[in-house]
């Protein structure tokens, strides 16, 4: 399963983000250690891990467990911000690509344009302050 495309990505990057508040807040080890274990399985899921919209909080995840110095999460938050950086559009917004996963809303385009130009904004600024 973990070679599929086009996955939901943003759920290990939930997890990871909240392991990363988790370890700044009590400095237990643990959930360090689990954030690492989180990205090495996402390097080895499919090649658009940190190329697909739900990447984006993944990126964010990536980029906190960078901040300890992890240099694989660093490449992570990396990859998520060259791909947001590549996605947006010279107007300034995003929107999703033309694959089967979002063609349910394709009746409310201007509405999920505002929301995930909203939520990458955020990840690119975030992911910019890393590097």
């Amino acid at each position: 399963l973990a070679a599929a495309t086009g996955q939901i990505y943003f759920n290990p990057g939930i997890a990871l983000i909240l392991l990363m508040h988790l370890y700044r807040a009590t400095g237990h080890a643990p959930y360090l250690a689990a954030g690492r274990r989180l990205l090495e399985f996402c390097a080895r899921c499919a090649a658009d891990v940190f190329r697909f919209p739900p990447s984006g909080k993944l990126g964010m995840g990536a980029r906190s467990s960078a901040a300890s110095g992890d240099q694989a999460a660093r490449r992570a938050a990396q990859a998520v911000g060259g791909y947001l950086a590549e996605t947006q559009r010279p107007s300034g917004y995003w929107e999703l690509p033309d694959v089967p996963i979002y063609r349910q809303v394709a009746g409310q385009q201007r509405e999920v344009r505002l929301v995930i130009t909203a939520e990458f904004s955020i990840f690119l600024f975030e992911i910019a302050a890393l590097i």
